[in-house]
């Protein structure tokens, strides 16, 4: 997929100036593939509000939904972040705090994350750490 989403440019016909490259279809989905969350998450622009959202210590209830949906199902971490509308790093301090995991590392699908995080060309080591947990 990488050499496909790089060629993308050299195949888009620049003289059709009324079409934007981001538009294609599946074309933001490849990009997150490709070049990981990191870089497409910091380029996300968030309000003041939309960010105390995502960064909130969630109720009781929902708490028990996050957990139970970690436990018990095979979302990747960022889909679990995703469907809660947490930050990544948000949602692994929740897991810390409820005892799910001691070291990031720990956490259920860390592989994926990793890959997920960085992009298609990483491969977690079994060893390094991202940091999302200070």
């Amino acid at each position: 997929m990488d050499v496909l989403y790089h060629l993308i440019p050299i195949w888009f016909d620049r003289r059709d100036s009324n079409y934007e490259l981001s538009t294609a279809d599946d074309y933001e989905e490849c990009m997150i593939e490709v070049m990981g969350r990191k870089k497409y998450d910091a380029e996300l622009e968030f309000t003041s509000e939309e960010m105390n959202i995502m960064n909130r210590t969630p109720d009781l209830e929902e708490m028990h939904k996050i957990i139970w949906d970690y436990i018990n199902t095979n979302m990747s971490l960022y889909e679990l972040a995703d469907k809660y509308n947490l930050k990544i790093n948000n949602l692994f301090r929740l897991l810390k705090i409820n005892n799910l995991i001691v070291n990031e590392t720990d956490a259920k699908g860390y592989d994926t994350f990793y890959t997920d995080y960085f992009g298609a060309d990483f491969y977690w080591d079994y060893e390094t750490e991202v940091g999302m947990i200070e």
